[in-house]
């Protein structure tokens, strides 16, 4: 039997410096995509596209979706400016404990 996993409904904010600390493999180069996500920052814009991390029934939060490039973008804006902007993130909390 294979674990379900359930959407908690709405979107929820997390800041950039705690998903930082979760234990999620988040750091990304500094290619074209990262560069335009930092230029983007910059100028005042979100982060609109949800980070989708799975909550494990064990309290363990784990990174779903490659959200890297926004994470390290906000981290390196959080660096530079101090903002520690609000990323959207969709939780999944899965039905196991």
């Amino acid at each position: 039997m294979s674990p379900q996993v359930r959407r908690t409904g709405a979107l929820d904010a997390m800041p950039v410096s705690e998903l930082v600390q979760l234990p999620i493999d988040w750091m990304r180069g500094k290619d074209a995509r990262f560069i335009a996500l930092v230029a983007s920052l910059a100028g005042g814009s979100d982060i609109r596209e949800p980070v989708r991390v799975l909550v494990c029934g064990c309290g363990q939060t784990y990174l779903l979706d490659d959200g890297g490039h926004r994470i390290s973008a906000a981290f390196d804006h959080f660096k530079r400016t101090g903002e520690d902007l609000r990323l959207p993130v969709e939780r999944l909390v899965a039905d196991f404990p």
